[in-house]
């Protein structure tokens, strides 16, 4: 274990997940071909992540908070993912997840994988189903990992951060080290460290 290091944190989609958590909860109600548009929208610059986030989960209006388990046996896991997650804190290290899917479902991956802390949004849920309004925003992965820090009692400098996506860099340049998993040119140029496996985490820690 490194001294340095106190507290590990991985990015869900596309890192421990192939593919979109956020679209998810729109597919089981038959409406996951709007978060293409919205997603290619917020990645040429026409709206701001606020504003992607709010359109993509105003599509999980009406799907029963029950489904939620059935959303998560429809993800692909990255290969080695939950193993290395685990392998992560019996090292000694604090783990928390970040990002922007609905913090109902981002506690139930924090059992899954044993996060000590986890973040998300906050989605509002009256009579068992999601309304489709966003209570509190998480789309800001510094500002949601100074939370999880404050809480913890800890600093950027005694965080390594694992992800794949132009947020993740923005997480990379605060925290004491980034590693990218990522085809993004990037993304790798701002990562200290660039893995083509999640497991390959534990050979750098």
């Amino acid at each position: 274990m490194r001294d340095d290091i106190k507290l590990v944190s991985f990015d869900m989609s596309g890192t421990l997940v192939l593919g979109s958590g956020s679209n998810s909860g729109a597919k089981l109600v038959g409406r996951g071909d709007f978060y293409d548009k919205n997603k290619s929208l917020y990645q040429d610059g026409s709206i701001t992540m606020q504003e992607f986030l709010t359109g993509t989960f105003a599509e999980w209006e009406g799907l029963s908070i029950s489904k939620l388990p059935e959303i998560i046996e429809s993800f692909t896991f990255r290969e080695n993912a939950e193993e290395t997650v685990k392998a992560v804190k019996k090292k000694g290290y604090k783990t928390a997840f970040l990002t922007n899917v609905p913090i109902q479902l981002s506690m139930l991956l924090k059992e899954m994988f044993e996060f000590d802390f986890v973040a998300g949004t906050n989605l509002e849920v009256i009579d068992n189903k999601f309304t489709g309004k966003i209570l509190e925003y998480a789309g800001d992965k510094v500002a949601s990992l100074g939370k999880i820090l404050n809480t913890a009692g800890l600093d950027y400098k005694d965080v390594v951060h694992i992800g794949d996506r132009r947020d993740d860099a923005e997480v990379f340049e605060k925290v004491s080290f980034g590693i990218a998993i990522s085809d993004d040119d990037y993304v790798n140029s701002v990562a200290d460290y660039q893995i083509e496996k999640i497991e390959e985490v534990l050979e750098i820690l």
